[in-house]
Parts: structure tokens; sequence; C-alpha cells
């Protein structure tokens, strides 16, 4: 399948839910999108985010992957490793499929790819992020700009980050 296919963990479609900007990733991934089927029973337990992923899958923009047996083995050696379920479901598919995998501390760096590509500016990019701080979510402490100059600041993650 196609490389630009995304498939997320539900740590950042939480983040993205808790920015206020959940509609974003139908703007930018419409149909490109996925989460494993794992981590769409994990959102179960995420009242608000549940309601949400579930408008997603109804409307199609939002898609549930149905690993391979292959990738469901790949999954158990990540989980024993310490990953959680849904994440070690979404990373072994990412893998194999050669998707790129949303999880955790890419959050940050889609709100960013937004900014840059004229979805969000950077004052809406630090509100997104103050309102995903304060539900408690896991991201380092930098506004837009400041995220932006640390990562332009080294030519290595300047170059790294244009890939995301």
């Amino acid at each position: 399948m196609s490389s630009n296919i995304v498939i997320a963990d539900t740590t950042p479609l939480s983040y993205f839910l808790h920015g206020g900007f959940f509609s974003l990733l139908q703007a930018l991934l419409a149909g490109r999108l996925m989460i494993s089927r794992t981590g769409h029973t994990e959102v179960a337990s995420f009242p608000p985010l549940a309601h949400e992923v579930k408008r997603a899958v109804e409307h199609g923009w939002l898609q549930v992957c149905e690993p391979a047996p292959a990738e469901l083995a790949l999954a158990a050696q990540f989980l024993a490793a310490g990953l959680d379920p849904g994440e070690s479901e979404a990373l072994a598919v990412a893998q194999t499929r050669r998707w790129i995998l949303a999880c955790d501390e890419r959050a940050a760096r889609r709100l960013a790819e937004a900014q840059r590509s004229g979805h969000l500016s950077p004052a809406e990019a630090d509100t997104a992020l103050n309102r995903m701080r304060q539900a408690s979510q896991r991201l380092p402490p930098y506004t837009y700009e400041e995220f932006r100059r640390l990562i332009e600041s080294t030519p290595e993650r300047a170059v790294w980050l244009r890939r995301l």
C-alpha cells in the first residue's frame, strides 16, 4: 500500500480532540488515516474520543485496519517489549505496510505541519498545545515558535521534520 497512509495510536487522536482540532485530522488525512483494530477497541474507554472516532469511522475519513496474522505476530513481539497493545499493533502494521505511524510525541509535529501548510496560525497551534497540556497530555513545554526554532536550530532536525 501507499507510504502516505497514516496509522494512529489512540494518544494522537486524543491530543487533537483535547486541542480542539479533531476535525483538522479530516482536513489533512481524510481517507488516509487508519486506526488499528485494537486501538479502535481501546478508544471505547475514552467517551469523548470514542464518540468522535465513531463519527469519523461512520463518515469514512478514518478507517479501522484489520492486521494480518504476520502483523499480529510482530505486534506480540512489541507487546512483549513493553509497548501497549494498541501501539504495538499500529507499529507492526506501519512497519509491515510501510505506513506512517502517528504515536504520542508526533502530535506536536502534526500541529507544526498544519501551521506550515496554512491550516493553523502559530497562535492557533499554541492554543491547541495549551489545551492539550491542560488535558494532561504529555507534550514538551514549547510554544509553536519555540518548537520551530528548536527544530530549525539543528540542520538534521530540520531535514527530519520536513520528511514528516
